[in-house]
């Protein structure tokens, strides 16, 4: 539901090399700093949730080769 918000937020935040200060972000999302800090918590938390189901198999089929080594 909020997948480009999320978006936003992460490349504003973390990816954009312009450096975004709060205020700018709040500002050109057009929401509420409450609702910010939301979003922000959600955008960190998916990416995360991401991040490690794709990169678990690929762990896990590390740690069997070295096991078995």
């Amino acid at each position: 539901v909020f997948g480009k918000i999320h978006f936003e937020i992460l490349n504003k935040c973390y990816l954009s090399s312009i450096g975004y200060q709060e205020d700018d972000i709040l500002f050109e999302l057009d929401i509420e700093r409450s609702r910010y800090y939301d979003r922000k918590k959600e955008s960190i938390m998916l990416f995360g949730i991401v991040f490690w189901a794709s990169a678990l198999p690929h762990y896990e089929e590390l740690i069997k080769a070295v096991r078995s080594a």
